[in-house]
């Protein structure tokens, strides 16, 4: 068996799409499993050579529109879907024993691949598994208990309805081969629904990158606001978060970094410049407050984590309703104590670890600090839970546990195939939704 790791999106230092790739692509490779990972072909350099990567895809996943200002969403479906299709077949070498792995699936590339795979009789068709590890962009309307998919106006957010007409276009002799996967059971739960398809449960691959040291005790404690920072992880509202934290709360010390503090690799930068040049302005002024600019690769990112003790998510809790939080699952697993949105993931992450954070119910600077300030009171309950969180970690998650789970679901047979509008249970193939640790 060979491996084709496939992410149109692997192009920048920044974000998720390196970090996936090392550990997954790396997973593979370490157990002797010849891998190809091909990305975009505009990939940064020196990230080509550290993940041994082939600039590929002339397509950026990111990119959805034309440009056309009536129908550039449909339109540039149509273009992009025939371009990412003309790329795939060009990969040579597939056999039917081998493993494709689309990472960070869009429609565009839900559609390409789609139809890559129908070209195939069905005993010369690879297995394929088409991996969405972000919030399929829908709206959620709670009553009570119940929860409602809100489909948004395709003009704005054309993902869902694209979704839904890409699987309606799927060949049935292409889906016993044809795999769909999720880390977050939320967004399975969503996508089921938008796709008609059964959707599988794969464990999230991050693992510990620090000596997941115990916090119990530390003085000063250090908040850390750490990634690729983003509109919707409410940088935009973080200096004013950290301004009323040093007011009520000045033995607490900052480390705030940012992948990308020109705001050049994000779809909405909004505010997130003036934030950028405030931490500065800040930074300058106050010894409590550090800066660190630019993307982190594994070394760094392991010093930031190491030297943070909690973990401030500002986050709007409308995307991580349906979506992980990478940050956030990096705490966990590293042992730090996290503040982070209600009604989200994020949530439910704590509680499955018993509960190793704060949340705050309002998007707004007073909400989210009166929850930071609810951690540091009570810190050291805290960090225990935290620190006994990330032993437990690594029995349910992290690079080993994702590739077996991956493995055992393209070898057991297919989960089914049901047109659009089915319901469908996804595999358990991880740990989510088990009891949290004894001490919960």
């Amino acid at each position: 068996m060979k491996v084709f790791y496939l992410d149109p999106g692997l192009r920048f230092a920044e974000g998720h799409h390196p970090v996936h790739c090392r550990l997954i692509a790396g997973e593979f490779r370490a157990r002797g499993i010849a891998t190809r990972v091909l990305a975009h072909r505009n990939i940064d350099p020196k990230l080509r050579a550290e993940l041994g990567a082939e600039p590929f895809f002339r397509h950026h996943i990111y990119e959805q529109s034309d440009g056309d200002p009536i129908c550039g969403w449909l339109s540039g479906f149509d273009f992009f879907t025939r371009m990412a299709f003309e790329d795939l077949t060009r990969i040579g070498g597939i056999a039917p024993a081998d493993l494709v792995y689309l990472s960070t699936v869009q429609p565009i590339e839900l559609a390409a691949l789609s139809a890559w795979m129908a070209r195939h009789p069905s005993g010369a068709m690879p297995n394929a598994v088409a991996e969405f590890c972000l919030n399929p962009g829908v709206g959620i309307e709670t009553s009570g208990t119940a929860r409602k998919i809100v489909m948004p106006d395709p003009r704005r957010e054309p993902r869902p309805l694209l979704y839904h007409y890409a699987a309606m276009r799927m060949l049935p002799h292409i889906l016993p081969r044809l795999r769909l996967a999720v880390f977050e059971p939320e967004t399975g739960a969503l996508l089921r629904e938008l796709l008609g398809r059964p959707v599988e449960l794969l464990p999230i691959m991050f693992e510990a990158v620090t000596g997941r040291a115990d916090r119990t005790g530390k003085r000063p404690i250090t908040v850390g606001l750490l990634g690729h920072q983003q509109r919707y992880k409410g940088y935009h509202l973080a200096p004013e978060i950290v301004r009323a934290l040093l007011r009520e709360r000045p033995e607490l010390r900052f480390l705030i970094h940012n992948a990308d503090p020109e705001g050049r690799h994000t779809l909405d930068p909004t505010g997130l410049v003036e934030a950028q040049a405030a931490f500065r302005e800040l930074s300058a002024q106050d010894r409590r407050v550090e800066v660190s600019e630019g993307p982190a690769g594994k070394d760094l990112w392991a010093q930031l984590l190491a030297r943070t003790d909690a973990m401030l998510c500002p986050y709007a809790p409308g995307h991580y309703s349906a979506t992980f939080s990478g940050v956030a699952v990096d705490a966990v697993a590293n042992g730090i104590p996290v503040v982070g949105p209600a009604g989200t993931a994020i949530e439910s992450l704590l509680k499955e670890f018993g509960g190793p954070g704060t949340l705050f119910e309002k998007h707004e600077p007073e909400a989210i600090a009166a929850a930071t300030i609810e951690l540091v009171d009570a810190f050291d309950g805290f960090a225990a839970i935290a620190h006994e969180a990330a032993a437990v970690w690594p029995t349910r998650y992290g690079p080993r546990a994702m590739v077996d789970a991956l493995l055992a679901m393209i070898n057991a047979a297919p989960a089914g195939a049901r047109g659009p509008g089915a319901k469908a249970t996804p595999r358990a193939a991880s740990a989510r939704g088990r009891p949290p640790s004894p001490r919960a």
